[in-house]
């Protein structure tokens, strides 16, 4: 939480990723990250607003964007994942695809609005050929090791023919801090 505030306080526009554990439920995994990230926003509010003047109250109240969590996404990852019980060989594709479905609502109920991250080959492995239901949402593809404007590559998968961003590069050191880089 403390990294989205102080990305959006010098100007970054953030996103949520989320690494899916197939074998919990979907509506509970998108329920409790939005419920922690809106509560702890929320518990820094109150402790900043206790320690005020009631002169700088209603200052405060006005500057409340600054102490919450702004972020934008929330990227749905389908990608293979090793943890234990979170494999998706346990369902069939077309479970898979379902399950998808019920992350996708679950964010939408927050009023949030979900992206797919994923390439060609995970999502083949995962959801199959016939899963074409969420090219409406945002593709963000994975692609590692590739140039950062190479878009002529072959994207289409899922019912997207291409992607609206391009995930190239990961654990890249930029000003001592470590990010994933996204072209878009």
């Amino acid at each position: 939480l403390n990294n989205i505030k102080l990305a959006n306080q010098a100007g970054f526009l953030t996103d949520i990723h989320l690494l899916i554990c197939p074998g919990k439920n979907a509506t509970t995994q998108i329920d409790d990250v939005i419920n922690h990230l809106q509560l702890a926003s929320k518990r820094q509010e109150r402790i900043l607003m206790t320690i005020q003047s009631e002169e700088e109250l209603n200052e405060i109240k006005l500057e409340n964007s600054i102490y919450d969590a702004v972020y934008g996404n929330i990227w749905i990852d389908v990608v293979t994942n090793s943890a234990l019980g979170c494999s998706w060989s346990t369902k069939t594709v077309s479970q898979n695809c379902d399950y998808i479905q019920q992350l996708v609502s679950a964010v939408n109920s927050h009023g949030r609005e979900a992206g797919i991250f994923s390439n060609a080959a995970y999502w083949k492995q995962i959801v199959g050929d016939n899963c074409t239901r969420f090219n409406n949402l945002t593709l963000m593809y994975s692609r590692v090791g590739s140039d950062a404007s190479d878009w002529n590559s072959t994207y289409q998968f899922g019912g997207w023919s291409v992607p609206n961003l391009k995930n190239y590069a990961t654990s890249s050191l930029v000003c001592g801090t470590r990010f994933d880089l996204t072209y878009f």
